[in-house]
């Protein structure tokens, strides 16, 4: 259609033009976070994977030996991940600490090229039972 060579139609091919990019503009505002590039999007099912509950475990340890503390790992109640230079994981983890059990959220940057993985933050949420 772009390719005759008539006045009009470059009129007509700029005008297609223009509303395909503007549709498309549209759709991509539309789209939610989670498939953009560096947008956080949800991890459905942590409780049933491995490397997921791995990753809280690993956060655990890795506060008990920073803090000087004997916290123990329950579960990996709710995950997150964001695409970085590498993957960002937003956990929150079900802890015992004596008869009490609390929530945690913790952040935790992985490089898996690099075999790198860092607790960069690890805060309590709030007090389940006492």
């Amino acid at each position: 259609m772009c390719m005759k060579m008539s006045m009009k139609m470059p009129m007509r091919c700029s005008r297609t033009m223009a509303v395909l990019i503007l549709l498309l503009g549209c759709l991509c505002m539309l789209s939610d976070a989670s498939t953009r590039i560096g947008g956080i999007r949800d991890i459905p099912d942590v409780e049933h994977k491995k490397e997921i509950q791995d990753l809280g475990r690993f956060a655990v340890d890795e506060y008990n030996t920073q803090q000087n503390v004997g916290i123990s790992f329950s579960k990996v109640v709710k995950a997150q991940e964001q695409v970085v230079s590498g993957l960002l994981y937003y956990l929150t983890i079900k802890t015992k600490e004596g008869s009490k059990t609390k929530l945690y959220a913790a952040k935790i940057w992985v490089k898996p090229w690099e075999k790198f993985k860092q607790l960069q933050e690890f805060k309590p949420v709030q007090t389940l039972h006492k």
